[in-house]
């Protein structure tokens, strides 16, 4: 896969994926290969503030260098039927709240000051 700055959404804030793209946010056998060729294009958009992803189970979340939030869900197939693992986005001016339920936990993610 080729990355440039042409694939990337210049006003978008917020990027999601099914796979985790920092080491540190998950299991790094559930990191994409080229991981450091997409931070690379993620790092040159300051408008970036989260990444959101899935594929590892357990969740995971790390705060990068650049201040871009990633935040790796827990999966729902791993959850009791007794429990959830869901949660709402409530985007403010200066940080996004997530709200969690079951196994997703509550969280404030702060906008890196630019």
């Amino acid at each position: 896969m080729k990355w440039g700055k042409d694939d990337v959404i210049l006003n978008c804030f917020l990027n999601a994926g099914h796979l985790p793209v920092h080491p540190n946010s998950a299991d790094p056998m559930c990191i994409p290969w080229n991981y450091d060729e997409i931070l690379s294009v993620l790092h040159a958009h300051t408008s970036i503030v989260c990444f959101i992803a899935g594929h590892d189970h357990d969740g995971g979340y790390y705060l990068d260098d650049h201040g871009i939030h990633h935040l790796t869900f827990e999966g729902v197939i791993e959850t009791s039927p007794e429990s959830h693992a869901f949660g709402t986005i409530y985007v403010c001016e200066d940080r996004m709240i997530l709200k969690g339920r079951g196994r997703i936990s509550d969280r404030v993610l702060h906008y890196r000051k630019t």
